[in-house]
C-alpha cells in the first residue's frame, strides 16, 4: 500500500492497532481510511486536486489485498 500512498503525494505516516469503536462495533467489514488532514495547506491541495487518484488508489489497495 506504500507506493499507493506515494503514488498521490501524501506521506505515508503508518498504520496503526488501535481498536476504534467505529470498526469494533461495526455489523459488516469495515476499513478506517484516512486520506489526509484538511487543516494541513499541503494535504488539504493534494486532497483538491487528486480525488480521482485518491480514489484509485483506495481500490487498487483494497483489490491488491484480496489478492484481486
Amino acid at each position: 500500500m506504500s507506493n499507493k500512498v506515494s503514488s498521490v503525494g501524501f506521506n505515508n505516516r503508518g498504520t496503526t492497532n488501535s481498536v476504534y469503536r467505529i470498526l469494533v462495533y461495526s455489523e459488516i467489514p469495515t476499513v478506517l481510511i484516512e486520506t489526509g488532514y484538511g487543516d494541513n495547506p499541503s494535504d488539504r491541495a493534494i486532497l483538491d486536486s487528486k480525488r480521482p487518484e485518491i480514489a484509485k488508489a483506495i481500490a487498487d489497495g483494497i483489490d491488491e489485498y484480496f489478492g484481486n
